[in-house]
Parts: structure tokens; sequence; C-alpha cells
């Protein structure tokens, strides 16, 4: 049997392993800065004893994020030959990357003013499904990409890239929106620039 079969498996078994052998633990003298938020440092007892790091609002932030891994097994992608075309395996670092901001973003604009999470996850990964017709899916910022910067379906995306395909989605997604009638499921606009690095020491008075 073919060792693509038993990739996914030998991941999962890592992981766990990984998990097991090094289990999530809380720095116990430093803030800790994450998505934008800090965290303090637990309270310690006077013995030294320091509540369960499964009690802390870091942890639960932690495992609350939203992941977006390699997935197989999905609807071809249009243009896309071979394997590549049912797994982004190998090339769809960068695109997976992006939406895992992208879905933060969501989750941190639907916020209430007191700093609630209002966000409906189901209704947040919906925007994300391996599916052509999710608004911010794998097979859209690959047509995206093709469109706009000529990138060949199965092929790498970076930061730029990702950024740019996501600010055209989000404007075709109000687009959709507003013809549809409804509220924007994407609540912001998103801007990116393509012509390089930008140095604070230039651009400052």
């Amino acid at each position: 049997m073919a060792f693509d079969n038993f990739a996914p498996t030998i991941a999962r078994l890592f992981h766990s392993l990984q998990t097991w052998l090094m289990p999530f633990k809380l720095p116990l003298t430093e803030d800790v800065h994450m998505l934008g938020h800090t965290y303090s440092p637990p309270l310690v007892d006077d013995d030294g004893t320091a509540p369960p790091p499964e009690e802390s609002p870091l942890y639960h932030s932690y495992v609350n994020v939203i992941l977006f891994t390699y997935r197989s097994g999905f609807k071809p992608i249009e243009g896309c030959a071979g394997p590549a075309s049912v797994s982004d395996k190998g090339w769809g670092c960068a695109i997976r990357a992006t939406q895992m901001l992208l879905a933060q973003a969501v989750r941190e604009a639907n916020k209430t003013a007191a700093g609630k999470d209002a966000t409906d996850t189901s209704a947040v990964l919906s925007l994300f499904l391996d599916d052509p017709s999710a608004p911010l899916s794998l097979h859209r910022m690959v047509r995206m990409g093709q469109e706009v910067l000529a990138k060949r379906p199965g092929t790498w995306f970076g930061p730029t890239s990702g950024g740019m395909v996501a600010s055209r989605l989000i404007k075709t997604a109000h687009e959709e929106d507003e013809a549809a009638g409804r509220a924007p499921r994407v609540p912001f606009h998103c801007v990116a620039f393509d012509d390089g690095v930008l140095y604070k020491d230039q651009v400052e008075p």
C-alpha cells in the first residue's frame, strides 16, 4: 500500500505522542501575548503550587484557536491535475495559514463591546469549507490566485499572495451578501499591499 495512505495516521500518532510527552505548560513568571491579548502569570500559592493549566484563560484561548490543516478527499480543484486536485498536502500551507488568520479576525470582529465572544463557530467554519461555494474556501483562493496572480493551481502561495487573494475574496463575499440582501458574513474589509517591504525609517517624517 502506498505511503500516502498511511501518512495521515502517522501524523495523528506523532501529534498525540508529542502532546503526551510535552503537555501544555504555563509560564509562571512572565506575561504571555497571544493573538493581541495579554495573559498574566497564574497566582501561585505560598508553597509554590499553581492551579492546573486547564483552569487558566490562556489555556482556554489556546485550545479554542481554529486550526486549518492539510486535507484531502474534497471536491476536485478546477484546473488542478493529479493528487493535488483533491489534497493540498505539500502546497497549501500558506493558504491554510491565511484562512486561520481570517477566521481569528472574524471572531475578533464579532466580539461584543464587553469583549465576549459572540461568534457562532459553525458559522465561521462554514466560510472556509473545502467547497467552491464557500466564500473563503481553498477552492476560491486557488481560483482567485490564478485569476489575479497567475498562480497555477497546486502551487505555493506566499504571505503577500495570501493577503492579496484574501482581500479580493472578502470584497467578492460582500458583493454576494449585498446582492442576497443579507448582512456581511465577513464583517470587515482587507487591504493588501503588493509593492514590497515598508521600512519604518523610510516612511516616518
